[in-house]
């Protein structure tokens, strides 16, 4: 559970000073003239949280005209509590004054108890907020916020309303899940293809041996009759053995493989010292990119270059583009490196499966030699059960090896099955969705009796895009939303944001709702639809609606109302 404790704004737009409960539940109402600056406490909240302000304004000081002449530049502070803890995120923009005992600048704090996190750069604190915030960008301004002149969830491009879908119901992770699954497959598919081919290997001298045994000890019962078939078989197989050994040896270079161990030594090492340099441009490309910040860089040069220091400018334009080239040049190398060090260890495992091939075949080759000259010199001597010790320990061996083999295919088919099953677009991803959408329509169907219509997501299966589609049950009358009037469509968007929300809030644990001009385009029967609808969902929650309108006044609700002079937004005692 997230709640909202207070907001400290200083110098952000037309604001100069000011601090605000955000967490008392009920329903607040900001009012003020056109351009009084109300929707410049959504904004704050929303350029603190992420950076960002819901209408993307860059430059967030107030405007220089409108400045008093104690002006320290933008800083706002917003308090939460997580988990029994308190959490403070602080932004700045070219704030002169202090912030935790050191200088405002355009820096982010995130503290947690009072201790600043661990992370330092800007993005990495970023991931964090956004990670214990349990949202997005995208996900807070289409479920915390209703803001006028914004893109409505009904009229955004089919692929917008996934992405925005998959968030709200938390199933980005499988997506994560199927990548990972997809490296572990490829290292298992080595692993098998390893194991595989020992098993193919051992199970050739394995029959050999078995072959041998069988042989020997049927002729160790007749020794007289089938001496000569002994002498035979001894020769075919040294022949056979002599054949294969000229084979291997025209596949094995001892020397090729020498080199190639070399080389394998020396591409580790320019390895390393890729990796070296690559750390090294990173840092350089931090220490240019993070003192002032990508943003201020770029102004900086075009400082430059208004001011007329082409010459400086250029060179440090070609500073940066030195390093980002070097690091792009450092990372093909290193790549590169990498796909020879693999090719050059295959090459050398493979020779040295050749080499253990070889001088097994050279031992078995010397013992069919000795054996032969044994059959000669003692008429008979017995050696079967030299095959069978031998086959002993090859089929235990091998059954090792089997083991390693069927378990690494095992493997594989387990992971072959969760790629292609559950985590496939087929499998829990759409169940959760489909799960999550009947949600989404249940609470918009849980409001059709406040709005006199029902609304409906659906997913147009016939589609190969599977585009969504929005149904209005209107009497009777199915229609899409562009045939309704522009008061009508109001209506449907404040319904599926509010839908949103709920299904959302449960999850996040944000009970927090932004509604500004919320009655855009309505007439007084829509407003009071709109209004039936906030006291619906209105329950626990602290609802902030921002509004031009002085009359328009809520029972039980508190008002904060907001002025501007000399372009100065103030709130009236």
């Amino acid at each position: 559970m997230i709640k909202f404790m207070n907001m400290e704004i200083k110098g952000f737009c037309s604001i100069q000073d000011l601090s605000i409960t955000l967490g008392t539940e009920g329903i607040h109402l900001v009012k003020g003239n056109n351009a009084a600056g109300k929707s410049t406490l959504l904004n704050a909240i929303s350029w603190c949280l992420y950076g960002k302000t819901l209408k993307n304004i860059k430059d967030v000081n107030t405007l220089e005209s409108w400045r008093p002449n104690d002006y320290k530049g933008t800083m706002v502070k917003i308090f939460f509590e997580k988990d029994g803890s308190i959490h403070q995120i602080i932004r700045c923009q070219e704030y002169k004054g202090k912030v935790e005992e050191a200088k405002g600048g355009n820096r982010l704090l995130y503290l947690i108890d009072g201790a600043q996190v661990k992370e330092k750069s800007k993005p990495k604190i970023q991931e964090l907020i956004e990670k214990d915030l349990g949202s997005s960008f995208r996900l807070f301004k289409n479920t915390i916020t209703f803001g006028q002149r914004l893109q409505r969830i009904a009229e955004s491009s089919g692929p917008d309303k996934k992405a925005l879908f998959e968030e709200a119901f938390e199933i980005g992770y499988i997506t994560v899940a199927k990548n990972i699954a997809m490296v572990m497959k490829k290292e298992t598919q080595q692993k098998y293809d390893e194991a595989y081919y020992r098993v193919k290997s051992i199970t050739e001298r394995y029959e050999d041996a078995r072959k041998s045994y069988e042989k020997f000890r049927d002729s160790e019962r007749n020794y007289k009759k089938i001496f000569r078939e002994q002498v035979n078989q001894i020769e075919n197989k040294i022949t056979l053995r002599h054949e294969k050994l000229v084979r291997l040896e025209k596949k094995f270079d001892e020397n090729l493989l020498t080199k190639r161990l070399k080389n394998l030594e020396h591409l580790k090492r320019e390895l390393t010292k890729l990796k070296k340099e690559e750390l090294n441009t990173n840092q350089q490309l931090t220490k240019i990119t993070s003192k002032k910040g990508v943003l201020e860089f770029i102004e900086s040069i075009m400082g430059l270059l208004q001011k007329g220091k082409y010459k400086v400018a250029y060179n440090d334009l070609k500073t940066l583009s030195s390093h980002f080239k070097s690091s792009e040049e450092i990372k093909d190398k290193k790549f590169k490196t990498q796909s020879k060090i693999y090719d050059v260890e295959s090459f050398c495992r493979e020779q040295e499966d050749i080499k253990d091939d070889i001088t097994t075949l050279k031992g078995e080759i010397t013992n069919l030699i000795k054996e032969k000259g044994n059959l000669r010199l003692e008429r008979i001597n017995i050696i079967s059960p030299q095959y069978r010790k031998q086959r002993k320990e090859l089929k235990a061996k091998l059954e090792k090896h089997r083991k390693n083999c069927e378990t690494q295919k095992k493997a594989l088919e387990n992971l072959n099955w969760v790629i292609n099953d559950p985590l496939s677009n087929s499998g829990m991803k759409t169940f959760i969705f489909d799960a999550s959408l009947k949600s989404l329509n249940d609470c918009l169907d849980d409001y059709s009796s406040i709005i006199g219509f029902n609304i409906k997501f659906t997913v147009n299966t016939e589609s190969s895009k599977r585009d969504f589609v929005t149904l209005i049950d209107k009497d009777g009358q199915l229609l899409q939303y562009e045939e309704l009037s522009g008061g009508e469509q109001q209506l449907v968007n404040v319904a599926m944001a509010f839908a949103l929300h709920s299904i959302t809030s449960v999850s996040l644990g944000i009970n927090l709702l932004f509604l500004d001009e919320l009655f855009e385009n309505l007439d007084k029967a829509n407003i009071e639809i709109v209004m039936d609808l906030v006291k619906y969902i209105g329950n626990g929650k602290s609802i902030y609606i921002i509004t031009h309108q002085e009359n328009f006044s809520i029972s039980g609700s508190n008002t904060i109302k907001v002025k501007k002079d000399n372009g100065i937004t103030t709130i009236i005692p």
